[in-house]
């Protein structure tokens, strides 16, 4: 059986959120990647949490947070997520490995000794951007051969063109730091006409508007949508994705 690192066993992916952001679909991604990977994952998360609706729809595991039990049957080592960091430990039954989903690690201290113990017990190290293993890279620099990029798109039969449109899509929270105004001027300076963009997502208001504003002075054909569990409705009928950055 192929295998992304040398597992054995099942992995536990450890996600105590209930929100909609990078944060929990990288979750549910990088669960359907490991099992593409030959390597059988769940997830333990929050009752009726967006974030279980989404991995159901996936058809994987998944363990509500009253069912806390099932983390002594597959780590024996507990540690609780930090929600300040954006933490998700991945574990392996019996404790034998133990897989890092590694945030932006700008405000991680050196010589924090929590940060020295998990970084020395990790066997892997999965990474959603370059920005992000350079940044651990300067805080750990033992890390090299033990990491992993991975982006959560993924084809999925899910998520598959079911209905002929030439509609962009971007899914991201709405912030500055994910550089809708830049996507809007990239956009702008397409040379082929008929495209329409899409932009879902929650948060600034007043983001929103400026971005509304812009797009009617550079004259681009724009939907914007709140997120919504039936989010696969516009992944299907859009022909191109594109990835949020915090560049």
């Amino acid at each position: 059986m192929k295998t992304l690192f040398p597992l054995e066993d099942s992995v536990l992916h450890i996600a105590l959120s209930n929100g909609r952001g990078g944060l929990e679909k990288f979750v549910v991604f990088s669960s359907l990647y490991l099992q593409k990977e030959g390597i059988n994952t769940g997830i333990l998360t929050f009752k009726d949490s967006w974030i279980e609706r989404m991995a159901r729809d996936f058809g994987i595991t998944v363990f509500t947070e009253k069912s806390r039990e099932v983390i002594h049957r597959y780590s024996r080592i507990l540690i609780h997520s930090s929600k300040d960091l954006h933490w998700i430990f991945f574990y392996l039954r019996g404790g034998q490995k133990l897989i890092f989903r590694v945030p932006i690690l700008q405000s991680v201290k050196k010589q924090d000794p929590i940060h020295r113990y998990l970084y020395r017990k990790v066997n892997l190290f999965i990474a959603n951007s370059n920005k992000t293993i350079v940044s651990l890279l300067r805080n750990t620099p033992a890390a090299k051969n033990r990491i992993k990029l991975f982006y959560p798109p993924i084809n999925h039969p899910k998520c598959s063109l079911r209905k002929k449109g030439r509609n962009i899509i971007f899914i991201s929270r709405f912030e500055p730091n994910k550089r809708h105004i830049e996507l809007l001027e990239a956009f702008s300076m397409l040379r082929q006409t008929g495209y329409k963009l899409i932009l879902v997502g929650g948060g600034d208001g007043s983001l929103k508007r400026r971005i509304k504003w812009r797009a009617d002075s550079l004259k681009i054909p724009l939907l914007i949508y709140d997120y919504t569990d039936d989010i696969w409705k516009y992944l299907s009928e859009s022909l191109i994705f594109v990835y949020p950055s915090r560049g």
